[in-house]
């Protein structure tokens, strides 16, 4: 599980991502947590073009780690 969360996220506060990332990790699930700083909720779609494409490579490496035939 990857877990990408903004700093500034009111909707869904990034400590809620941390829970989860302990969490699996403690049971020895592959998992990462990223954390993006000063990024509110959606960020994926409206944010920083370099941020946006920085959020999509840390994506597109898990998939290809963990969801390749």
């Amino acid at each position: 599980t990857l877990f990408i969360a903004g700093a500034e996220d009111h909707r869904c506060p990034p400590e809620q991502s941390e829970q989860m990332f302990v969490a699996l990790m403690r049971q020895d699930i592959p998992t990462a947590y990223v954390r993006f700083p000063d990024a509110p909720h959606g960020f994926s779609l409206s944010g920083p073009p370099e941020r946006r494409l920085q959020r999509r490579r840390l994506r597109d490496r898990w998939w290809d780690r963990y969801l390749a035939d």
